[in-house]
């Protein structure tokens, strides 16, 4: 948004008081053409604010620089106090998406203190849908987690005095990406007012858009939009500030929203949100199972999440969400403890109380309206109920894929992702990288440590079998960071036939990532890749 110079100290004052600890710029120059980045990053360390700066050269001026001018951009920033983040795009709505990923990338490659802002559009409408979200988080993933992928879609219509609720089926599906490509996610509360499209939310809308990000894992929140955008292009009202850099009627429900989720976040800051159940049906999201540790006892209606730490004590918690965020009195729910659980503590505010549980095993929580509670488990119990995949002798099959590049389409489903790499399905589908990766890769990440000693590599229908290179390298890594070299083809040959690989056997040993590392210098696939210990 665009901001008069002479209100910027103003604006800074009221976001570091509404709690807001990250300010993402997305623009270069203010309305009069002065470059307003290094500004802001000074009055946001004299508050306490990361920002997120927009350097001239954003967008698609990124797309046609070299790693090394890439570089030379975030170098401008990365040691000025106050700055974490640098605007690369927002929604990409073409084939660029793939390449926006690689520009990602090469800076948390270079730097992982330096949080790339790349904003997704949310899944409707295009051919691409189903390789969208994966494919960035393909190839901006790895054995480092990535921060973040990050998606807007917005509840509160403006013809409509309801929530909307494909909200619901994004953030699970979002969830779903970031839990197999190793990433936190971030998305947008809405807090604007914009003529005919979005209207102004209430205090318990915003409470409850904050709860939902707390029921499907979201660890960087932000709001949209902050401040009011004086463009004539722009048909908004207000946002968190209004038009005279003021707080607007949303202020309050900003700052009520962003002290819960720092409490919330002293539990499951570093958690990840494994499973997701309603006790209603929605499209995209799965009922309560009978065998869940908690089962709801009445007909509220509710979220339960199951979450675990990311350290070696696997911690879990379970956070009970509200739905019903539109009453004016707190809502009694009641819930089954399953036999096996032997104890359960609220936790408020990073301290834990004990719950008792009574003989017939039905606890009453007290939840405000769009709130959540968060329960914590018995240290060692495992309450997961999604059932593993069927071991194969193929310990590639379902695993997850990471590319240095990719060709998948948005306009157009090319059947061409990472995704297809190891979905089983020799007949269709395939990864194939861009023209301009003259130093491409496919790494699977087999999720814990085996023992490896041949990869079996196939052509694909989608492309034509001269992309399949003659000519690679097999190397393996413990952490997905220290390779070493397995094997190496240099003349190998590959038919149009999807079903006939070409096998490389090497000897046993123990890995949990396997890369292929194409030696041709020229763009590059395969349509499957098998791997057997």
């Amino acid at each position: 948004s665009y901001v008069e110079l002479s209100a910027m100290h103003k604006v800074f004052d009221y976001f570091a008081q509404a709690g807001l600890e990250y300010i993402e710029g997305t623009r270069a120059y203010d309305m009069n053409g002065n470059n307003v980045g290094l500004y802001s990053i000074f009055l946001c360390k004299e508050r306490g604010i990361n920002y997120s700066v927009c350097d001239g050269k954003n967008g698609a001026a990124l797309l046609k620089m070299s790693d090394e001018e890439i570089i030379n951009v975030v170098k401008k920033y990365e040691n000025r106090a106050g700055c974490s983040g640098i605007y690369l795009q927002d929604e990409p709505f073409d084939d660029s998406f793939t390449r926006y990923a690689e520009v990602f990338k090469t800076i948390t490659d270079y730097n992982p203190h330096v949080t790339p802002h790349l904003n997704l559009l949310s899944l409707i409408g295009f051919a691409g849908t189903a390789e969208y979200w994966t494919e960035v988080g393909a190839i901006t993933g790895g054995a480092d987690r990535t921060k973040f992928l990050s998606f807007d879609y917005y509840p509160y219509k403006a013809d409509n005095t309801t929530f909307d609720r494909t909200l619901l089926d994004m953030l699970n599906r979002m969830r779903k990406t970031a839990l197999k490509y190793n990433a936190a996610t971030g998305y947008y509360i809405q807090v604007a007012d914009q003529t005919d499209v979005l209207r102004p939310t209430t205090d318990n809308e915003i409470l409850y858009n904050a709860s939902l990000g707390v029921a499907y894992g979201m660890k960087n929140y932000k709001y949209f939009v902050a401040v009011t955008p004086l463009s004539k292009k722009e048909t908004y009202v207000e946002g968190i500030l209004n038009k005279d850099f003021e707080p607007s009627s949303m202020y309050q429900g900003v700052k009520a929203a962003n002290a819960y989720i720092h409490s919330i976040g002293k539990t499951l800051g570093n958690s990840d949100a494994l499973e997701v159940y309603h006790s209603t049906r929605t499209v995209g999201n799965e009922m309560f199972p009978e065998n869940f540790a908690l089962t709801p006892a009445d007909n509220s209606d509710i979220i339960l999440t199951l979450y675990e730490s990311l350290d070696n004590t696997k911690q879990q918690h379970i956070v009970v969400t509200n739905k019903r965020y539109a009453a004016e009195l707190p809502t009694e729910i009641a819930l089954k403890v399953a036999p096996e659980i032997a104890s359960l503590a609220i936790v408020q505010d990073g301290k834990e109380t004990p719950l008792e549980i009574p003989s017939d095993r039905i606890i009453n929580l007290s939840i405000d309206p769009g709130a959540c509670c968060v329960l914590k488990l018995p240290q060692g119990h495992d309450a997961t109920v999604q059932l593993a995949p069927a071991p194969s002798e193929n310990l590639a099959l379902n695993s997850t894929a990471y590319v240095s590049s990719s060709q998948a389409g948005f306009a157009v489903n090319k059947y061409i992702a990472s995704r297809y790499l190891t979905d089983g399905n020799k007949a269709m589908g395939g990864w194939l990288s861009a023209e301009h990766d003259k130093d491409a890769f496919a790494m699977i990440d087999l999720g814990e440590m085996k023992n490896v000693n041949k990869v079996i590599l196939y052509p694909s229908m989608s492309f034509d079998p001269s992309f399949v290179p003659k000519a690679y390298t097999i190397y393996v890594s413990e952490d997905g960071k220290n390779f070493t070299k397995a094997d190496q083809e240099k003349k190998a040959s590959f038919t149009n036939d999807p079903y006939k690989g070409v096998t490389t056997k090497f000897s046993d040993v123990k890995a949990r990532y396997v890369k292929i590392q194409i030696d041709t210098g020229k763009c590059g696939g395969f349509g499957e890749i098998e791997i057997f210990g």
